[in-house]
Order: C-alpha cells, then structure tokens, then sequence
C-alpha cells in the first residue's frame, strides 16, 4: 500500500537513483511479521530524511538529502512486486519534486499557528467574516462582549452593527473588498443586548488556497476613549458655566450660514448683555454673580427654537442665532419674548463661601439690554456680530431693558426699538 510509506515503521528507508525532476525509486519494504529479502541500496542510509508528508494530491512525501547535500521533497508513488506465490518482496514507485509546494504548505501551517496563537492570546476580538456573517471568532469575544463563543459564530453582521454605523460599515466593507486596509468605528450589540463603541482595523482575508476568503478583522472596545474625546469636544465647544457654546463654536455657525449663498433667508443675531452685571458681583458675591449666568442662559433657551443657538461670548454677554427668521420684524418678536422671560425674580445662593451678605433678599430681578439684526448673503460673522453689538450698546445709552433692531443699512441710526427704560 502507498499509503504506507507514510509511516516509518512500514518504509524502512528510500532513496532516488537520478537528481531529475521525474525521478525512479529503489526501495526496500519489510512486511511486519516475515522477512523479505533487502533490496541494495546504492546510496548511503544516511543521505535519506526519516520525515513524511503529504502533497494536496493526496500523494506521500518524503524528504531526503541529495550528495550535495540540498534538502528535497518527493511525491512518492509505488506499486507493490510479488513473487511467484503472490508475496510482496519489494516496490517498485515514482516520485516527483515537490519541495517549492511542501514548504510553501509548511510555511503556510507555521505561519497559521502563529496567526492562532496571536489570535487566541490577544486581548483584541479577531473576527472572519464571510459574506457578512461571522464564521469564526477569536476567544476573547467571551471577555469582550460577552457571552459564549460559539453563540458568535453565525451572527450576521448587520444584526450586531448600530443602525446608525451601518451605512459607514457597509462603505467600509466594500474598501476592504477594493484591497484597502480599513481603520474606524462603530457601535456593536453585545450579549446584553447594550451597544458599545469598538474600533475595527479589518482587511481581506486569503485562505490557504491562495483565493479571497472574505475579511477579518480586529476588535477593540474603546468605550472610554471615546466617551473622553467627547468629553474634550465639549469643554472646546460649551461654556463650563451655563452649558451654552462657546464663541468660537458659535462664529463657526455663523460661517456656515453664511456660505449657504443668497439664495438662503438670513439669520437673525441677538446680542443680550446683563444690566448692571457688576454691581451683582460686587454686592451679592460671585456666586450670586454666576446663577443669573445661568438663569438667564436658561430662560434664553426656553425662549428660542430648539434649532436656534445660544453661545456665551464672555462675561455677561450672550449671543443669539435664529437661523432662517422671517424678518426683522419676527426676529424683534423673539427678542422681546427673551426680554420678558429674564425679568423674573431668580433664587439667589445660600450663605456658603462667596454668598451675599445676610442683609441682601433671597432673590434679585435682573434687565436685559438687547442689540437684534439680520445677516446678508455672505457676510463675514465678525461684521454681523458687531452690528448687533452695537445695537445692544444703543440700548443701554437709551436706558437699558429693551430691545434696538438695526439693518445693515441703516446700523449708524436704529431704527427699532421696543421696551422701556429702567
């Protein structure tokens, strides 16, 4: 049997005749139990290799040395020769050169038990994905996302992926397809049924065949990564205090509005600014100082349109974008509408560190002096916010707590106002 010369036991040594490709061999073969007579070997036992394997074809190899001593592998195959009484007393076989084929497989089984050493060491989830179903998953999805491993193994992945990442997914998908390494996020359903934010480095998958193979992919949980360059994205755009955007977030809006073009009604812009705001901090404490911040941020929110912004420009000023008002006319409205809503009583601190002193009233009422116009087609924020600025100041010189409106026109002489002085 050829099969047989698989196993040391049964071929006791092989060696080749010739050093081209299509070699003969001569062979010497012991039946286990009874003796038959030795074939003489021409070349020294020790030019042959004890070790054996198989080609793809199904035909054994064996190594062996030639005199110049290089390292080869034959396909071996060999019929058996009998005697008169039909008993085996040698073989008489073939063999091919094969070694560039057995190393490349040998190579490839190295190289995939270090690929699964990796794999099942690392703290990473390493995922096959074929035609978009999970067909093998490293071990560490147990710690990772929880549950059993071969519950994994099956799940498609657009029942795991966050319905707002299956778009970006599916893109992502199909560079790994084009032959792109692909690096980004998503969130992943995990065994609780809860998403969680991994990041995936995912490229094609070659098989041992050499042919395409689908994708894999490395996955990692960065939850905490992600919740603290949210954190950072907040303290650049929102203001610590009353939890508005900051200036510079609110300029960026601006800009955007106005790269629209002409053919987009103008925003309207508010600048608010807090009557006597110092004479607040001097007799009521800083403390007292910062809840009519926020108050005041607060009932300007509730005042606006949930699309319309509010940003804090420092100290105790405050701008206001509506973005797409009617008018003038219906951006004064709104004005008025935040005007009357912060001439409210508002709760002051208690008496802990920086709190009025005990003779001030638990509560003050506080006037907002208010600058309103509308922006053109393309203009720089800067001029739009001076504007309105300037209007705001025109209001504090007529006595405070109202409102001035002015049109890019007609900025040098208001010719709007609402309101009383106080």
């Amino acid at each position: 049997s050829a099969n047989c010369l698989a196993r040391p036991s049964c071929a006791t040594s092989l060696l080749a005749t010739t050093s081209s490709p299509d070699v003969s061999l001569s062979m010497r073969w012991t039946i286990p139990g009874r003796a038959t007579p030795p074939i003489p070997l021409s070349w020294p036992r020790q030019w042959c290799s004890r070790a054996f394997t198989r080609v793809p074809s199904g035909c054994p190899a064996a190594g062996w040395t030639t005199k110049s001593g290089d390292h080869r592998w034959l396909a071996i195959t060999a019929r058996p020769v009998r005697d008169a009484e039909g008993v085996i007393v040698s073989l008489v076989g073939g063999g091919r050169d094969v070694t560039a084929e057995v190393e490349a497989r040998l190579a490839l089984a190295a190289s995939e038990e270090r690929y699964r050493l990796l794999a099942e060491n690392s703290s990473d989830v390493v995922v096959h994905v074929r035609e978009g179903v999970w067909v093998w998953v490293s071990p560490s999805v147990s710690t990772e996302l929880g549950g059993r491993r071969e519950d994994w193994v099956g799940q498609h992945v657009a029942d795991l992926i966050h319905p707002g990442d299956a778009e970006q997914t599916q893109a992502a998908a199909e560079q790994i397809a084009a032959g792109q390494t692909v690096v980004g996020r998503a969130r992943i359903k995990v065994a609780d049924g809860t998403y969680h934010w991994f990041e995936a480095r995912g490229k094609a998958f070659v098989g041992a065949d050499g042919q395409p193979d689908g994708q894999v992919a490395a996955l990692r949980l960065v939850d905490e990564a992600v919740a603290a360059e949210a954190e950072l994205e907040r303290r650049a755009r929102y203001d610590d205090l009353t939890g508005v955007l900051k200036r510079g977030a609110a300029l960026e809006r601006l800009e955007e509005l106005a790269a629209v073009g002409p053919t987009t009604a103008g925003a309207a812009v508010m600048f608010v600014d807090i009557d006597n705001f110092k004479i607040i901090n001097d007799q009521h404490g800083h403390a007292a100082g910062d809840t009519v911040l926020c108050a005041i941020a607060d009932r300007i929110r509730a005042a606006i349109a949930p699309d319309d912004l509010i940003a804090r420009m420092g100290g105790d000023e405050f701008l206001v974008v509506l973005p797409g008002v009617n008018g003038l006319t219906a951006a004064v409205e709104v004005a008025e509408e935040v005007r009357r809503s912060a001439h409210r009583a508002i709760a002051l601190p208690g008496r802990g560190e920086g709190a009025p002193a005990p003779d001030t009233p638990p509560e003050i009422v506080v006037t907002l002096s208010m600058g309103v116009t509308i922006s053109r087609p393309g203009e720089d924020p800067d001029e739009l916010i001076a504007r309105a600025d300037n209007a705001m100041y025109e209001a504090k010189r007529r006595g405070r707590n109202r409102v001035v409106a002015v049109t890019a026109r007609e900025q040098a002489a208001p010719p709007e106002e609402s309101g009383s002085a106080r």
